[in-house]
């Protein structure tokens, strides 16, 4: 997952610089030893200072894996139906957030995450569970026996392929080195290695 929604000037001013620092000050040794470079906090210029930071997230492979994972963890669950549940669960463990404040909700899912990181977590696993996921699929008429056999990729093709999308990623301004191509076992290979897994053993003969 790319880290899109932090490469907006706007979204990070709605988080605003405090935030950001706090946020940024749980991951000072990763931030560290990846030798990350943030924008200074001596830079008064606001719209200098988002338009630096933008610029570094659009490029997360450079931050710290265990950053990263909490910041795409934290888009995921910033949608309507993830901050309502996450408001409710929040404002039933009476955290320290000013609800009359006007909040946007990448801005609530940071809050609940700086103030209750294992709540946070566990509300962004529930998410992941019951969301809704849309898809669209082909069906072939053509009969099983009358099918091409399928050739997997090589590991050669598979990088050109992640390369062509890395620079279209560059060129249209959504990060770079963001791409990555995950091999997944067919459901039914699955199938078949589990029913040969199950299939009883002969009785040998006495």
């Amino acid at each position: 997952m790319s880290l899109k929604r932090f490469t907006s000037v706007r979204n990070l001013r709605g988080l605003g610089r405090p935030l950001l620092k706090e946020f940024f000050a749980r991951f000072n040794d990763e931030l560290t030893e990846c030798k990350a470079t943030l924008p200074p906090d001596t830079l008064e210029n606001d719209d200098e200072y988002f338009k630096k930071l933008a610029d570094v997230f659009f490029s997360p492979k450079k931050l710290p894996p265990k950053m990263t994972d909490v910041l795409e963890a934290v888009i995921e669950l910033a949608d309507d139906k993830g901050v309502e549940d996450l408001t409710i669960a929040a404002k039933e463990k009476q955290l320290a957030i000013d609800w009359t404040k006007k909040r946007t909700n990448l801005d609530i899912v940071m809050q609940v995450w700086l103030l209750d990181e294992e709540l946070m977590l566990k509300m962004h696993n529930e998410h992941r569970l019951v969301r809704t996921t849309r898809f669209m699929y082909w069906g072939t008429k053509t009969p099983p026996a009358e099918r091409l056999a399928f050739t997997p990729p090589t590991d050669a093709v598979v990088e050109l392929v992640r390369k062509a999308v890395d620079e279209w990623c560059v060129d249209n301004h959504r990060g770079e080195d963001t791409v990555t191509i995950t091999r997944r076992l067919c459901l039914s290979r699955i199938r078949r290695r589990c029913a040969r897994s199950l299939t009883p053993c002969r009785p040998g003969r006495a």
